[in-house]
């Protein structure tokens, strides 16, 4: 999609749709984070880790990465195959593209619940 593109949909977007009369889950959870962020701002700031333990340094074409240390969610890492890996595991550029892809998808859900 292109910059027109997108422009174009914000638009139709800001002039078509309603947002629903009954209350969502979206809104009710955004209200009770907004009254603690008026009185806490501190509270908003979000910070997001991962770590790479540096296990099986005998191989430079994989490694692991645990997500998020309070879920510690393990996952296996390769190289893309146009810098010399085997690309059999998720590379670099397929874990920003799938965050960028799960941030704009669930962005997308919290509006729609929130529409009529």
């Amino acid at each position: 999609m292109n910059t027109k593109d997108l422009k174009v949909a914000a638009r139709y977007l800001a002039n078509n749709l309603k947002l629903r009369k009954s209350k969502s889950e979206v809104y009710l959870r955004h209200q009770t984070l907004k009254k603690i962020y008026d009185e806490q701002p501190e509270k908003a700031m979000i910070v997001d880790a991962a770590v790479v333990e540096g296990k099986h340094l005998d191989d430079p074409f994989r490694s692991e990465v645990h997500l998020n240390p309070e879920l510690n969610v393990p996952l296996k890492t390769g190289l893309h195959r146009a810098v010399g890996g085997d690309h059999d595991f998720a590379n670099p550029g397929d874990i920003l593209c799938a965050a960028l892809a799960t941030c704009f998808e669930s962005t997308m859900r919290m509006i729609a619940n929130r529409l009529e």
